[in-house]
């Protein structure tokens, strides 16, 4: 590989070629990471033969219309104007969708991919389902976390040990300077689960705005707490977060929002850069002191969740069909093989379309060195390259697989036109909603 002025270039016969879509359509094989589905733009003889089960294909298979190119422009434009997520452009959703339909229909559509394209279609944006490639972005962050339920005590008194409670008020102090506070609506930012309307008083003598008296921290539901001086009170609610709702108890027998509880070994480090990878389903998760914590989905993209077994992979996931401990995305031959930290998926692209009957590797953006295989025409059907598209008026034009590709915005939902985005030094278009 030879860089100059941040391009990529790539060898193919003896040629080198630069930037965008690489068309390289030879029996060698175009190779690229192995971390998330990407490519790191280098060529190579295969060393790993193909599964029988996995890479045969049917070349008089002919595609339905379940899902055709026009089905996947239709569905990422309804996705690229409802979830508004900074990076979910046409082309590149597009892109994805060649190879991930392409599966579908080669495998008998196992996470229903088919089925999603035609629901996400027909709903509006308030009623979008949950499924679907890309992933929607997780929101589990714990930004949200209530400060110390005592600390309304603290700004207002209360620390004295002659509490006592009148139903729900906690109540400090004499007659004559006494300190009242209602648990049952005391301000939010103190009760961030909401669980902390009753009075109850402490170890201490103090009365305080809890659940009820503890002797040992316990998940309320699906809300964490803790036990503090005998008073349980809840802290923040799992519910509230994208995927990991629910509360367990770690090996510590602290609280914690997760996905699912899970087996490992006890680990020592403050953070969970020593967790395994398991799969919960098709969930690919991460596992520390005994609780899983979501990543992401592989049936959104229509994969199994895969494990490794032996010294070196044990604990790995990845999304694809069998897990082969390959290490990195490629073209073999005309096929595309997805590598997801060991996982792979080798996909036919002609099931979804007889025209995009190559695979070829582009470039994921004009920053990034990495290669990426994806469904592709043949090189003198070619009329782009890249990641590229543009507007005009709504109607939306992107490359995909080297092939120019339409959308009209407005047929797509109520008031949608089509907006130019930029990010990661590419430009790409979506479509937006005026409504």
């Amino acid at each position: 590989m030879k860089r100059k002025l941040g391009q990529t270039w790539i060898k193919c016969g003896g040629v080198l070629l630069a930037l965008g879509l690489i068309a390289c359509e030879t029996e060698r094989v175009q190779t690229g990471r192995g971390g998330r589905r990407g490519g790191s733009g280098t060529t190579g003889t295969s060393t790993t033969s193909g599964n029988g089960s996995n890479s045969g294909s049917n070349n008089n298979q002919t595609p339905g219309t379940s899902g055709n190119m026009q089905d996947i422009l239709e569905y990422c434009a309804k996705k690229s104007a409802c979830l508004n997520q900074r990076d979910l452009n046409l082309s590149r959703c597009a892109n994805q969708g060649t190879y991930i339909v392409a599966y579908a229909r080669e495998h008998g559509d196992p996470a229903q991919v088919l089925d999603c394209i035609a629901r996400v279609k027909s709903a509006s944006c308030g009623e979008l389902p949950d499924c679907g490639w890309p992933q929607p972005e997780s929101q589990d962050s714990e930004g949200t976390v209530a400060g110390d339920p005592d600390d309304l005590f603290e700004e207002e008194g209360g620390f004295a040990s002659d509490g006592r409670c009148e139903g729900t008020v906690a109540v400090h102090g004499d007659p004559e300077n006494e300190v009242r506070h209602d648990c049952a609506n005391q301000p939010s930012r103190y009760d961030r689960a909401g669980t902390n309307q009753n009075c109850i008083v402490n170890d201490r003598g103090q009365a305080r705005c809890g659940i009820s008296s503890c002797e040992e921290v316990a998940c309320y539901g699906a809300v964490t707490t803790r036990c503090k001086n005998g008073v349980l009170q809840g802290l923040y609610d799992c519910a509230n977060r994208t995927r990991s709702r629910q509360c367990f108890l770690n090996s510590e027998g602290r609280p914690a929002c997760g996905y699912d509880t899970c087996a490992s070994e006890d680990t020592s480090g403050e953070d969970d850069s020593d967790a395994n990878y398991i799969c919960s389903g098709s969930v690919r998760a991460s596992c520390y002191r005994g609780i899983a914590y979501y990543l992401e989905d592989c049936a959104y993209e229509g994969f199994a969740c895969l494990t490794g077994s032996g010294e070196e992979n044990s604990n790995v996931a990845g999304c694809g069909r069998e897990f082969t401990g390959c290490t990195r995305s490629e073209c073999r031959g005309d096929k595309v093989v997805t590598c997801d930290r060991g996982a792979e998926a080798v996909i036919d692209c002609r099931t979804m379309d007889s025209s995009y009957s190559t695979c070829q590797l582009f470039q994921d953006n004009l920053r990034d060195s990495a290669l990426t295989p994806m469904c592709s025409v043949p090189s003198s059907q070619r009329d782009c390259s890249g990641i590229s598209a543009t507007c005009e008026g709504n109607v939306a034009k992107v490359c995909v697989g080297g092939k120019l590709q339409s959308v009209d915005c407005s047929s797509v939902l109520p008031g949608g036109v089509c907006v130019l985005q930029t990010g990661n030094s590419e430009i790409d278009v979506r479509c937006r909603s005026t409504d």
